[in-house]
């Protein structure tokens, strides 16, 4: 029964993600926000994280005041990776350090725990099976009398064990 319920739950939470990541990245494309708008500012007071989705990518900027008194001169460096990148900016007074991640990855991301939850309980239950386990607990079931689990209590088929016979004679 709970297992039941949570195999339903995690269907729930995949199909969530799903319709979340579609609606999102729709919303990024549609408003079409310049993307260097978003880094940094020439006065930057305090530390901040600012966070945005921006034709279809997650960025993340962390900035900050620097502490010379005296401005840096403007400088920028980017790492890329395919579609991900780290970039370190330097603009006045403030340094800002942001990564951005296609959303795309953050779906997948999401994803893999469902997936592993939803096909891990089958899985087991069917490995248990061939090798002559208990699906519920694991307890080794040859040998046993009755078709009940000594260790959950839980029912099970026994399957018939082959007899052996002396060499020469037949049954019958």
């Amino acid at each position: 029964m709970i297992r039941a319920i949570a195999r339903r739950g995690t269907v729930t939470l995949m199909v969530l993600v799903v319709v979340v990541a579609g609606a999102t990245g729709l919303v990024s494309y549609s408003y079409a926000l310049p993307e260097d708008g978003l880094w940094i500012s020439a006065v930057t007071v305090k530390r901040q994280v600012q966070t945005a989705m921006v034709r279809g990518t997650l960025h993340v900027v962390y900035s900050q005041p620097l502490r010379s008194a005296a401005p840096l001169a403007t400088s920028k460096t980017e790492t890329r990776l395919g579609p991900f990148y780290m970039r370190r900016v330097v603009f006045g007074n403030t340094i800002a350090n942001g990564v951005g991640l296609p959303f795309w990855s953050i779906c997948i991301l999401a994803m893999i725990y469902p997936t592993v939850a939803y096909i891990r309980g089958p899985w087991r239950r069917w490995r248990r099976q061939n090798r002559n386990q208990c699906i519920h607990c694991g307890y080794r079931l040859e040998g046993l009398t009755e078709p009940r689990c000594p260790e959950c209590g839980s029912e099970f088929e026994a399957t018939p064990e082959p007899v052996a016979t002396p060499a020469g004679t037949q049954n019958g």
